[in-house]
């Protein structure tokens, strides 16, 4: 209501408070038109914005001919503003609904998003235990990359350090690793070992046929030798 008419700064205090008011209520509107977005709520927030504007525009009116002295009293005043009064009545109660449905879909986002969020930490725990698996089997892949060939190497080495060994077998050297080039060095080695034990083997044969023969050589001497002396006697 239109009180102290008169009073110019009551009627400008007045003014600010019903422009303020307004501006709060075109703010409620702006924020619920964001967050609906049924078409029944969208042409609810239309039409409360039409009233809005309709009533600004009536009081603006009423203001003015206060102003310019075409309406004196309190009462004159009211009566003039009253036929604006139902479309800001109106208004009142539409966004008192549309708010009621802003903060209905604004709980089911936040719902939704809590739900997603929810789905988003499952799928990250199960791609985190996946990785560990992952990475668990890499893991023995590599070392038993590492230890496979290491133990049949230890393997070949202990046999001919016992003295059985068959320099005749060799080590998977296939590869461009460290491990494949020590097995090429060890069955270098071998193969080399390999030589020179059949070398002396065959030596030793030769050694040991020419001890034969010498020793049947000798065995023809002494039986000569007897022979000769029975003869001299």
């Amino acid at each position: 209501s239109f009180m102290n008419i008169g009073d110019s700064a009551k009627k400008d205090e007045y003014v600010n408070k019903w422009s303020a008011t307004l501006a709060h209520e075109y703010e409620v509107l702006a924020a619920s038109v964001k967050v609906v977005d049924d078409l029944k709520d969208k042409e609810t927030a239309a039409k409360i914005k039409k009233n809005l504007e309709e009533y600004g525009a009536g009081f603006r009116k009423v203001h003015e001919q206060i102003t310019a002295g075409g309406i004196t009293s309190a009462q004159d005043a009211n009566k003039a503003i009253g036929q604006y009064k139902e479309a800001t009545h109106q208004s009142e109660s539409l966004i008192t609904e549309l708010s009621t449905q802003a903060d209905k879909q604004l709980t089911k986002m936040i719902e939704e998003a809590d739900a997603t969020v929810t789905k988003i930490e499952r799928t990250t725990s199960a791609l985190s235990g996946i990785a560990t698996v992952l990475a668990l089997l890499m893991a023995t892949f590599i070392i038993r990359s590492i230890t496979g060939p290491l133990a049949i190497f230890l393997e070949r080495t202990t046999d001919i350090a016992q003295g059985e060994g068959d320099l005749t077998k060799r080590l998977d050297a296939s590869g461009s690793d460290e491990i494949a080039q020590i097995s090429r060095m060890f069955n270098l080695f071998i193969e080399k070992l390999h030589g020179i034990i059949s070398q002396i083997s065959s030596t030793s044969t030769q050694v040991a046929a020419a001890s034969s023969q010498l020793h049947t050589t000798a065995e023809q001497i002494a039986t000569g030798a007897e022979e000769v002396a029975a003869q001299a006697g």
